[in-house]
């Protein structure tokens, strides 16, 4: 073993206990012969995988720039806790409600047409934001006003379409009914 190699293993044991017979025994192979030292059977495991582990150290420091070896790390350590909170979660009243609905709420999500869900996303937005805005565009105080509000071209399509929709679910739900 080379000066600098002792240094290196001196150094790196200082302060470590010695291996326990049964740490020994360990060590040894099936036949009793002694195993390499520890960096070399490091040394000959990733022999040949360099590119392979520049990738996973890549990876580690991605994930930890990013933060996520730290969430990894909360959710490994406190593993046992989350598992019991979720459970916790699970065994509620309201949790055995909803596995008792949930063949109903699959077969009426499949039901939903997903297609038009966006533009019905932006539009409610858009009402939203014009319902919420600290000083309304449209002031309504009266009757003659909500007369004069339908004249507009948005209003009026507006209210064409929710009138067109609760139209198509009246007849949705009368065929419902009827069969």
């Amino acid at each position: 073993m080379s000066e600098e190699r002792k240094h290196f293993t001196q150094e790196q044991t200082r302060g470590v206990e010695a291996p326990t017979n049964e740490q020994r025994a360990d060590q040894n192979g099936e036949h009793g012969i002694q195993r390499a030292d520890p960096l070399e059977h490091l040394l000959e495991t990733v022999a040949g995988k360099e590119k392979a582990l520049e990738q996973l150290l890549n990876l580690v420091q991605t994930l930890d720039e990013k933060g996520f070896l730290r969430t990894i790390g909360y959710f490994a350590s406190d593993f046992e806790d989350l598992v019991d909170a979720g459970i916790g979660k699970l065994i509620t009243p309201q949790a055995f409600k909803l596995l008792s609905v949930g063949t109903t709420l699959k077969e009426a999500a499949g039901a939903i047409d997903a297609a038009p869900l966006p533009d019905i996303a932006k539009a409610l937005n858009q009402f939203v934001q014009g319902a919420t805005q600290a000083q309304p565009t449209i002031r309504v105080q009266g009757l003659m006003d909500v007369l004069k509000v339908i004249k507009d071209p948005d209003i009026q399509f507006a209210l064409s379409a929710i009138f067109s929709g609760l139209k198509s679910m009246g007849k949705a739900i009368r065929t419902t009914d009827a069969g």
